[in-house]
């Protein structure tokens, strides 16, 4: 490693050579993401031409409407435009569809009921939908309204909309292999439209007022929690939203970590994933998505706070129905068929809004690829809804657009993916799905986690803070570049006990050579009985972060014992 000036501990150099990154310059610029390496925006497809035409609207002070998808990407993207045009002093007009009533992506109802107040011509923005929305788009442009979609998923084969389309997708586009979450394309929107604002002299004044880096955070929270991969720009995206979250001018972010319990200066990947993230996203599952909006686009602090409590009693409900759903598609489960297949399918009363959250869970269980179809979406239409998750290393919209003559609709991307199925189709997709992950599985495609990395050194030594300097610049981690997961042999458990809901959890106290460690074992409590009989083990477990009362510490996530 010639001129490399910096010694990493051995650890930190195996993850980074073992995820390709065997040169100190490439190990660099992995560590150390810098916005000035992101791409020339130009590179992008009708971004220009986009920006554009939202500056003419500026100028003429004529309507705009900011349409998003009532999950966090959406959300998040549909709050940044909204952020960015009020502080060009522009409000513009938005809507987020209620998931439960009206479905995913645009529909033509919503403008015909505001017919009077659009007759004189409209601009609608799309944020993280639209592309499959062709008809639709059609139908609004015969209403006056002129349409810009801005989305990141696969283009349908039988075409696109015929309006300005920014999507990395198309394979036309210059971004097409960087995999944007849809608020990744917001930001770069709103950016492109900051440097065509910037030549107006009107405009000048708030042009240097303006730091894009506030935006970053939402792109960061909208990113990772669509379960996005992490290419090398997304990298950069959300590691600087990352970093700047704490700092950003966006009140209803601010206050929804306070209520979410990350107050401290670094907010991870894991922060998002398991306590800022869902909050959102129930909102969403519960057909509640505009709360997620006004939160994040109030600028009262007190009206932000009543917001963020909101969520964060919305987060509570989702729960108790993500438990019911749960309880009943384990129940459904057969072990020999899922040993068989490698894949579950399930098709039960499962409620619709938390379908993705307990494909999840049976996702981390299980790792095989989930797809929930829930039996009462059983409507007028005469079709199922389906989610569907998958483990790192298998394509789940692949697999399910090799079996797309069995559906009605889908779309997606490579982790999570969703469908709509007629009810007499259900089996034929089934079987098909199944197929596909026997043939993958011949082929030799890696269904099960990688192995972990063997610690040879006792497990306190983790934890100390030379090497966790260099573990948190790792940071962030999803799907290509998932958290690095360990395991120490013969370990003593000084202590154990169950813990939680149904006491199905397990908090253990570890030896180390110099100190004690923590970890929590998430449903490992059934463990409890051997562990007390057997205290010496092998450990396979994660790093995280350990927040309590204002105070936080670093312990283990026990994967298995």
């Amino acid at each position: 490693m010639c001129g490399k000036d910096t010694q990493l501990p051995q650890i930190i150099e195996n993850i980074l050579v073992d995820r390709g990154l065997r040169d100190w310059q490439s190990q660099k610029e992995f560590l150390y993401p810098s916005l000035k390496d992101l791409p020339d925006p130009e590179q992008m497809l009708q971004l220009q031409t986009g920006a554009r035409l939202i500056r003419e609207y500026v100028e003429r002070r004529s309507p705009i409407i900011i349409w998003g998808d009532y999950d966090v990407d959406g959300t998040t993207g549909t709050a940044l435009l909204l952020l960015f045009l009020r502080w060009i002093g522009i409000e513009a007009d938005w809507h987020i569809p209620n998931r439960l009533e009206e479905g995913y992506g645009l529909n033509s109802d919503w403008f015909i009921a505001r017919r009077e107040q659009l007759v004189r011509g409209f601009l609608l923005i799309t944020v993280d939908c639209g592309i499959s929305d062709a008809h639709v788009i059609e139908h609004i442009q015969s209403l006056g309204g002129e349409v810009i979609v801005t989305d990141h998923h696969q283009v349908p084969e039988d075409g696109m909309p015929q309006c300005i389309v920014i999507n990395p997708s198309q394979a036309a586009c210059g971004f097409n292999t960087y995999k944007l979450a849809g608020v990744g394309v917001a930001f770069y929107l709103a950016a492109a439209l900051r440097k065509e604002l910037s030549a107006r002299d009107r405009f000048q004044k708030i042009y240097q007022q303006i730091n894009l880096k506030d935006l970053l955070p939402l792109v960061a929270l909208g990113t990772i929690s669509d379960i996005v991969e992490l290419t090398k720009i997304n990298r950069i995206l959300v590691r600087a939203g990352l970093e700047h979250m704490q700092k950003c001018k966006i009140t209803g972010l601010q206050a929804l970590l306070k209520f979410a319990g990350v107050e401290d200066e670094m907010v991870t990947s894991e922060d998002i994933g398991y306590l800022i993230g869902p909050k959102i996203n129930a909102a969403g599952r519960l057909g509640k998505s505009r709360a997620v909006v006004e939160l994040l686009v109030e600028p009262n602090w007190q009206k932000a706070c009543a917001l963020a409590r909101k969520l964060i009693s919305l987060n509570e409900q989702r729960k108790v129905i993500s438990a019911d759903s749960l309880d009943l598609a384990l129940t459904n489960i057969s072990k020999t068929e899922l040993s068989e297949k490698r894949c579950l399918v399930l098709r039960g009363a499962f409620h619709k809004g938390v379908a993705g959250i307990v494909a999840s869970s049976l996702v981390e269980q299980y790792q095989v690829p989930v797809i929930l179809v829930c039996e009462n979406d059983n409507q007028a239409n005469g079709v199922l809804t389906g989610s569907a998750r998958s483990v790192d290393s298998i394509n789940i919209l692949s697999l399910i657009q090799g079996c797309k003559k069995y559906l009605e609709k889908f779309g997606g991307h490579f982790s999570a993916a969703g469908l709509t199925i007629k009810p007499e189709n259900f089996s034929m997709f089934k079987h098909c799905i199944e197929q596909k992950v026997k043939n993958q599985r011949s082929d030799s495609h890696r269904i099960i986690v990688e192995s972990p990395y063997d610690l040879n050194q006792p497990i306190d030594t983790l934890l100390q803070q030379d090497i966790l300097k260099y573990y948190n610049l790792l940071e962030p981690f999803g799907p290509e570049n998932p958290q690095p997961v360990f395991k120490v042999s013969k370990t003593v458990v000084l202590d154990a006990k169950s813990v939680g809901k149904n006491r199905s959890h397990l908090n253990v106290i570890l030896r180390g050579k110099f100190s004690k460690v923590r970890g929590i074992g998430f449903s490992l409590g059934e463990k409890l009985n051997e562990l007390q009989r057997e205290p010496e083990r092998d450990i396979v477990f994660t790093i995280t972060r350990n927040r309590v009362r204002g105070t936080t510490s670093y312990q283990l996530r026990i994967v298995d014992i």
